[in-house]
């Protein structure tokens, strides 16, 4: 299924990231975290093909599994045109830095750093199954990693082990436990494929053995988003990494079809979606536009009266938006920032009940540590 092969390549990229910054810092690099940058994205053409054309994808990935052509070879065979070319051309739209642009584009380098960047990639294919294992695969990547960090005793699996037992995301967003990873080497090793990795939401893992654990309830999760908003913002964390922990935050603990953080556009008379979470089908950010002017609709007017608002949306309030969306109910708390409204947190639901109280508190009390990431990152 086409979300199981996108979240396999998701996870491959992260890891391909995962793996090179950690080696980065292997070779003393003082910017290894901009590795973990080079590293994802150096998968991004990969992912955008899985995602347009998941079956013409899925031929190219069973003609890498069979070991006799290169990534650019079975791409040309499909597609009739190589990878390297379409990386190329993802490069250039994205008008991605050049460091990425050469990574992305798989432009050789003969340095450490290249051959850090290559065998990350490489080993996060082998972990997920992307590419043909041959038993002395693993082998080899530890051999060229000894040699380019001038570490004759550097082990890959402890090392591999050790990244992912450090890294929380790993954990928290991949549900991988000491046990899975533990079986992905294993497999790796030994040249059998893992099974394919099921679609997002991943495994219960870890140890799949023992009994799931029963997910959280909202009530404490929302306390550990809460948490984790409060100390990133304390350490000056990048502002549109605490929006998307917002709306994590309320995506998963609010039940919900769709969250969306929309601000005002550089005219003030339009409200345009900017960040989404969504369950809904070709749902993007930016299908939110409401206008400001003329006769606005109650949205508007949560802006304007700087108010929280739940509607029955198909009766209170017929945007063109909701027709395409099919939500019937509304949560809108505006977002004032120094005594300006200047957006909205918009949670929409198949279901015309009101939001209880108890989740109007989760809502705001997330919009407000919005409020305050914005504040310390504004001038005054």
């Amino acid at each position: 299924p086409k979300n199981r092969q996108l979240y396999r390549l998701v996870a491959s990229s992260y890891f391909a990231g995962l793996f090179a910054m950690a080696l980065g810092r292997e070779l003393g690099d003082t910017n290894a975290e901009e590795l973990l940058v080079v590293g994802v994205l150096s998968q991004l053409p990969r992912l955008l093909l899985a995602h347009a054309f998941p079956d013409r994808y899925a031929e190219v990935e069973a003609q890498l599994q069979t070991g006799r052509l290169t990534l650019d070879q079975a791409c040309r065979d499909v597609f009739g045109v190589g990878y390297r070319e379409v990386a190329g051309e993802v490069a250039q739209f994205w008008n991605l830095p050049e460091p990425v642009a050469k990574a992305v584009r798989g432009e050789p380098r003969t340095d450490a750093l290249g051959t850090v960047l290559r065998e990350s990639a490489r080993l996060a294919d082998l972990l997920f199954g992307h590419n043909a294992t041959a038993t002395d695969s693993m082998a080899t990547s530890e051999r060229r990693l000894r040699q380019a960090l001038n570490k004759p005793d550097f082990k890959l699996n402890p090392f591999i082990t050790r990244t992912c037992e450090e890294d929380p995301n790993v954990a928290r967003f991949f549900r991988l436990g000491p046990g899975d990873i533990a079986r992905m080497i294993e497999n790796a090793g030994s040249g059998r494929s893992p099974a394919p990795a099921p679609p997002t939401p991943p495994p219960a893992g870890p140890d799949s053995a023992r009994p799931a654990e029963a997910p959280p309830e909202p009530g404490v999760l929302i306390g550990h988003y809460l948490t984790d908003l409060m100390v990133s913002i304390r350490r000056g964390a990048d502002i549109n990494r605490i929006l998307l922990t917002a709306l994590e935050a309320i995506f998963r603990c609010v039940r919900s079809e769709c969250v969306v953080l929309a601000f005002r556009d550089m005219s003030r008379s339009t409200l345009t979606g900017r960040f989404h979470l969504s369950s809904l089908p070709r749902f993007r950010a930016t299908d939110f536009r409401i206008e400001l002017s003329g006769t606005p609709s109650p949205l508007a007017r949560a802006l304007t009266q700087r108010q929280t608002v739940q509607l029955r949306a198909r009766q209170e309030m017929p945007d063109s938006w909701l027709e395409r969306t099919g939500l019937d109910g509304v949560l809108a708390v505006p977002i004032e920032v120094r005594g300006n409204a200047v957006g909205l947190c918009v949670v929409g639901r198949r279901d015309p009940a009101l939001f209880s109280e108890q989740e109007q508190v989760w809502i705001e009390a997330v919009v407000g540590h919005v409020v305050t990431a914005f504040e310390r990152v504004r001038p005054k």
